[in-house]
């Protein structure tokens, strides 16, 4: 069975007429490499992008969460260390 993707606002993303190309302004081409390093470049309907992109949004924030909270942790034994230098000189 063949499948049909359709626009629930019932435009075409891309139609010739009159010599012109109309384009919907919603009909946008991500480039990128997959996770397999593979290269893609594809059109699509900037509303089937979303998905994707608060995806790869996630991962971002979750990697960027982790790079802060090594730092923490880094900053945090460095200035126990620094205390107890600082205690013993003062003693």
């Amino acid at each position: 069975m063949d499948i049909v993707n359709t626009c629930p606002l019932g435009s075409d993303c891309e139609v010739i007429k009159d010599n012109k190309v109309h384009r919907c302004r919603w009909f946008k081409k991500l480039k990128g490499k997959d996770a397999a390093g593979d290269d893609h470049d594809e059109w699509d309907c900037s509303i089937s992008w979303m998905p994707l992109l608060q995806t790869e949004t996630t991962g971002g924030v979750v990697r960027l969460q982790s790079a802060v909270e090594s730092t923490r942790n880094l900053q945090d034994i460095r200035q126990q260390e620094a205390i107890k230098v600082l205690g013993n000189g003062a003693t």
